[in-house]
């Protein structure tokens, strides 16, 4: 968490730039191919398009979502199962409205909805994370 250090006392979810231009119906940024600054590589390698934001305390790190908002001396086991229960709770409620006739997209547009609100693509230590 960078100078501040943790707990904060506002938990947001930060999905990088990619992940947050396809959920808002963008196209995803491009990313730039580092064979034209590294002469010596054979193959194509793209730049890595995961989180840059060390000021997130709940970040998607490309593969996963890391949990960052611990002290350094704290366990991460129990928050973590927290965050795999209520996961878990959320799939199941995602279960039912899919068997009661709702449309993948629905249900997507129904959590962009109701999630834009703990979603936060900005610096964790500014004035507008708290609004």
């Amino acid at each position: 968490m960078g100078g501040h250090e943790a707990p904060p006392r506002i938990i947001s979810a930060y999905l990088g730039q990619t992940v947050s231009a396809v959920v808002d119906g963008k196209p995803a940024p491009v990313r730039k191919n580092l064979r034209s600054e590294l002469f010596f590589l054979e193959e194509d390698i793209l730049q890595e398009d995961t989180d840059r934001n060390r000021t997130s305390p709940f970040a998607y790190t490309g593969h996963k979502f890391e949990f960052r908002a611990l002290g350094a001396s704290q366990n991460a086991a129990w928050p973590m199962a927290v965050i795999c229960a209520t996961l878990a709770k959320e799939f199941i409620e995602a279960e039912k409205k899919i068997k009661e006739g709702y449309t993948i997209d629905k249900l997507i547009e129904e959590l962009l909805v109701s999630t834009q609100s703990v979603r936060f693509e900005d610096d964790g230590y500014s004035h507008e994370w708290g609004e």
